[in-house]
């Protein structure tokens, strides 16, 4: 088989989320599996231009893009895609093609060429049709983009991929049934370029008293932070010497907004909270290997690739329900799910640093659940799913 993938930003493009690593890793399975990958994309998210390049014997093209970097507005993207979809045409080969997202310019417009000329595709879009999002940003444009071209798109697709239940009933409630969708969950790629890195974890760390609080992420308004904030300041009026440890590329600004709400609760950088940037590979690991407790309490996150991270790890987990992946942990069993709200994380923060049993339980069982979580696995249901929905 041959697949072409169509996204605003791709591998190493890391700070640009969950999203990037998720279908690299798909991807470099699929060559894997003998299959040919070719991917459109554009330098966003990127600290250099890149044109052409080869990671794990996936071929990248990259093109430079106009506007918002979460908007991609790539002309050659679309130039590129359209002699591509010509040529499969006319040569009658068997390609499928994968969209990335939603709301890029490729990806708008390239589905409706892709039915033009006949050619069957794939849409998976990252978590960008939950309702909270659509209203919180150019909702106007948005809703005629949903109605014109989108709700196209995706009844055309053989299939939309959803990584998790919400992600399915958000799509499902904005399209009706004339969508095929799948719930297919994301995996963790095990390896030396990996935050998973290590397959045991320190046992013995469980023992010691709860200091340190790691959130790793990109680090945005979604990610819900000023709660976490709030939270730890909760945590020190309570008498509790904890350290909350930042890790992950920041918004423009935003660092300086949480700054703000840290001080208003009280909270000081560099004794009570710290921003350590991005990190990556076998730091990250450490930062993972070290933290007492992971924290990500997001409003909205499709799936959350850092809590697959930190399971792996052996890092106990407390995250809001807002964030995708919580379906496959269950409460005070595998993790501590709590509502979006100070109170409710103060409460899920304390009660995992106050009882060592439950931090290791929770760990533990966590562990277990990240081991099945595969890229292989992903990769495997995939191809699964698009070998029955080919036409």
């Amino acid at each position: 088989m041959k697949c072409l993938r169509v996204c605003g930003s791709y591998y190493p493009a890391k700070k640009m989320g969950g999203a990037v690593t998720a279908d690299f890793g798909l991807d470099a399975e699929l060559v894997k599996r003998g299959h040919e990958v070719e991917v459109l994309t554009t330098n966003a998210g990127l600290a250099s231009c890149y044109k052409n390049k080869t990671f794990a014997s996936v071929r990248v093209s990259y093109f430079s893009y106009m506007g918002p970097v979460n908007f991609s507005i790539s002309p050659g993207v679309v130039f590129k895609l359209l002699k591509k979809l010509w040529d499969i045409r006319r040569s009658a080969t068997d390609y499928r093609v994968f969209y990335s997202g939603i709301w890029n310019l490729p990806c708008l417009i390239g589905p409706s060429l892709c039915r033009f000329f006949g050619v069957q595709y794939v849409i998976t879009p990252h978590g960008t049709l939950y309702p909270e999002l659509l209203n919180e940003k150019k909702q106007r444009l948005k809703s005629f983009l949903i109605k014109h071209i989108v709700r196209r798109n995706l009844a055309g697709a053989n299939f939309v991929h959803c990584t998790v239940l919400s992600e399915k009933v958000a799509v499902d409630k904005l399209c009706g049934s004339n969508v095929c969708t799948e719930i297919i969950p994301l995996g963790l790629e095990i390896g030396k370029d990996s935050a998973s890195e290590i397959s045991h974890f320190n046992i013995n760390k469980f023992e010691r008293t709860v200091e340190n609080i790691l959130f790793v992420g990109r680090v945005n308004w979604k990610k819900g932070l000023p709660v976490l904030l709030e939270a730890l300041a909760l945590m020190k009026r309570d008498e509790k010497k904890v350290k909350l440890s930042i890790v992950g590329p920041i918004d423009e600004g935003y660092d300086d907004t949480l700054r703000k709400v840290a001080q208003s609760f009280g909270l000081i950088e560099g004794g009570d909270f710290e921003f350590l940037g991005e990190k990556y590979g076998a730091e990250l690991t450490s930062l993972y290997k070290q933290a007492d407790i992971f924290a990500l309490t997001s409003i909205s996150e499709n799936f959350g690739m850092t809590i697959l991270e930190a399971a792996y790890n052996g890092t106990p987990i407390v995250m809001t329900e807002g964030v995708g992946a919580s379906q496959f942990f269950s409460n005070l069993e595998s993790a501590v799910i709590v509502p979006y709200c100070a109170k409710a994380v103060f409460e899920g923060l304390t009660r995992l640093s106050e009882d060592q049993t439950l931090r290791e339980k929770v760990a533990t069982k966590a562990a277990l659940i990240a081991n099945n979580m595969t890229v292989e696995k992903m990769t495997s249901d995939f191809c699964s799913v698009l070998e029955k929905s080919t036409c």
